[in-house]
């Protein structure tokens, strides 16, 4: 019994004391009012706040709460928002899922759009080169 506990002792020591081989860096940020600009961000990105603009480029993940959401600028991998009204006027590189009381999308998506809100509309000069997938109350797609 002594030696297993010795050998756990020593387990625990190695593996709480050893360094990270990879580390991953993210960015969390919260408030009344959130401006992302003339910074590019290559770190996941969790933001919530009254009040959310990306006016600079997210070359990672991007989880957006907020009240008003306008996106200006590329995120380059996966984007969810939550949010009461949200303005996509960028391309998403991957993925773009939403919760949304009213969404305007007007770029380009690489991946899935999924959606769910009030009121959903597209522009026509959006491309989504993935499957489409909304639902919401009133749904405009602009040709």
């Amino acid at each position: 019994m002594k030696y297993i506990n010795t050998f756990f002792g020593i387990l625990f020591a190695l593996v709480l004391f050893s360094a990270p081989t990879h580390a991953s860096a993210s960015i969390f940020a919260y408030g009344e009012q959130y401006v992302l600009y003339k910074n590019v961000i290559t770190e996941n990105l969790y933001v919530g706040a009254k009040q959310l603009a990306i006016k600079s480029p997210v070359q990672a993940d991007a989880l957006l709460a907020g009240g008003e959401i306008t996106i200006k600028e590329s995120i380059s991998s996966d984007m969810f928002v939550l949010g009461g009204m949200l303005l996509i006027d960028a391309p998403i590189g991957e993925d773009a899922r939403f919760i949304s009381g009213q969404a305007f999308i007007s770029n380009t998506i690489g991946g899935d759009l999924i959606g769910v809100g009030g009121s959903i509309s597209v522009g026509e000069e959006t491309i989504v080169l993935g499957d489409t997938v909304l639902v919401a109350g009133d749904i405009i797609a602009r040709h």
